[in-house]
């Protein structure tokens, strides 16, 4: 039986394949510490299908703002008493 060809994606969508684009967590974890020993600060790491790993250096973002979640907890905390 012969195999049926299947059309190639489209090129707008990345053909995704394992072996290169890998990366271990010891190399991010190698990088970010060689950024932190430099004395840059880090906002944030991006890593792309390709497998290049980018850190973001510069103040990260404020989260002044908070976040909803951790006030709501701290509402619900706050109305619930526990006794022992």
């Amino acid at each position: 039986m012969k195999k049926q060809a299947t059309a190639p994606p489209p090129e707008s969508e990345p053909v995704r394949r394992r072996g290169p684009g890998r990366f271990s967590k010891v190399e991010t974890n190698r990088l970010i510490a060689a950024v932190r020993e430099a004395k840059l600060d880090i906002a944030g790491v991006e890593v792309d299908l390709s497998g290049t790993i980018r850190v973001l250096t510069g103040k990260p973002e404020s989260s002044e703002a908070g976040n909803p979640w951790n006030e709501r907890l701290a509402k619900n905390a706050e109305n619930q008493k526990r006794t022992a």
